[in-house]
């Protein structure tokens, strides 16, 4: 348990926030921005007892899509690029995603943990793999194979 003389900043940001992908540009930008404040908030604090954390949850099971499809479909028919119909499939295709309590836990042993780590990434065994290696591929062979997946679909 903390004492008074500790504090805790826990943002929540996502895997979106240390990979980008196509089709979620918007999304992963506002994510690098959240690490990048905490990043410096790090830094800021390293001697006020103040412990800073980043929880990076993979896709989380929310009614964002159902929300999002009808707004989708009515762009779509509006306006046509290259990448609609590769925005419905990824739309209607969306995996289940992690349990919104799976993350809740996270956060409370973020807060209440004695030492708790930097960062916290969130999913499964081969979404943490990626994050780790992704700094050792090289741009072009990522890009490439992250491109040909997204125009198979």
């Amino acid at each position: 348990m903390l004492d008074s003389n500790q504090g805790r900043i826990v943002n929540v940001s996502s895997v979106a926030g240390l990979i980008s992908l196509p089709l979620i540009g918007a999304y992963s930008a506002s994510k690098y921005a959240l690490e990048a404040v905490t990043d410096a908030l790090r830094m800021e604090l390293w001697n006020m007892n103040i412990k800073v954390i980043t929880i990076n949850p993979g896709f989380v099971n929310t009614n964002i899509n159902t929300v999002s499809k009808p707004k989708l479909d009515n762009v779509i028919e509006k306006k046509s690029s290259r990448f609609s119909e590769i925005y419905r499939k990824y739309m209607y295709n969306v995996p289940v995603g992690l349990p919104p309590d799976s993350v809740a836990s996270v956060v409370l042993s973020a807060i209440s943990t004695r030492k708790p780590k930097t960062r916290y990434i969130i999913g499964t065994r081969r979404l943490k793999l990626g994050v780790k290696i992704r700094k050792f591929i090289p741009d072009t062979i990522f890009f490439s194979q992250v491109a040909k997946r997204i125009n198979q679909k």
